[in-house]
This record gives C-alpha cells, sequence and structure tokens, in this order.
C-alpha cells in the first residue's frame, strides 16, 4: 500500500525489490524469516535483464551481497562472487580494511560444520540428558 498504510513484506517483495532496481529490499525478507540467498535469487533477472548480482553491483551493494549470514551454504556463496565483475571482487581482496572472500566463506563452512556436528551429537546420545544431569538408561 503506497501512502503511509502498512505494507506486510512477503517473498514477492524479493522480486519486487528487484524489478524495481532496489536491490536491497531483496535482503530485509530474507533477513527476517531467517532464510538465505540461493543461486537461482543470484541468477533472476530484473524488466531491464540485469541478474540480482548485476543490480546490486551497479547500485554499490556489493558489500551487503557478499554477507554470509544471508546465506546457506559455501556454493551459493561462491556463485555470487563468481558472478561478479572483477571490480567487484577487488573490493572483497582483504587488503587495507577491505572484507575477504575467503575468510567470509570460511565463516559460512564452519557455521555449517558446527550445526552438522550439533546435529550428530544429539542425536548419538546414549543417554537422555535432565535438567543438567545424567540419567542413565536401564537395559531391558
Amino acid at each position: 500500500m503506497i501512502g503511509g498504510g502498512r505494507h506486510q513484506r512477503s517473498e514477492n517483495d524479493v522480486a519486487s525489490g528487484r524489478s524495481n532496481g532496489v536491490a536491497f529490499v531483496r535482503f530485509r525478507p530474507v533477513e527476517r524469516a531467517g532464510g538465505t540467498l540461493t543461486e537461482k535469487d543470484l541468477k533472476s533477472e530484473n524488466d531491464k535483464g540485469e541478474t540480482f548480482v548485476q543490480a546490486c553491483f551497479k547500485m554499490k551493494q556489493v558489500e551487503t551481497l557478499m554477507r554470509p549470514d544471508v546465506y546457506g551454504n559455501a556454493k551459493d556463496y561462491q556463485a555470487a562472487y563468481d558472478a561478479l565483475p572483477e571490480a567487484g571482487k577487488k573490493g572483497l581482496d582483504g587488503c587495507d580494511g577491505r572484507p575477504g572472500f575467503l575468510k567470509m566463506k570460511n565463516q559460512i563452512m564452519a557455521a555449517a560444520v558446527k550445526k552438522a556436528l550439533a546435529g550428530k551429537t544429539a542425536a548419538g546420545r546414549a543417554y537422555p540428558l535432565t535438567a543438567g544431569r545424567v540419567t542413565l538408561r536401564q537395559s531391558a
């Protein structure tokens, strides 16, 4: 709704933000929903034929695009980096205080490993944990 009315953001806002040339609108619904950007999102085009990555570069939103917290896996993050023009990649070289692509990609991979280990550890327990105490199961 235009003009002071309330507007409920949805996944359609992701596409509308891209088609209107407002790439950063795409990040807000993703962040609020706890979602992530995928390779499909990165390759989607606006009405001008620009991909989402190209629109972000054009609008000088590369740092926002390359934030590790908006990607669920390193593959999608690598796809975003690969889609950037060389001028955009230079801003992710890790020199002179700029963010480093490899360091951020490693953060994504480390988070994925921690998540996988947390799931294995919880599923692999031979005994239930109760209020900080170990309760042993009796075998039948």
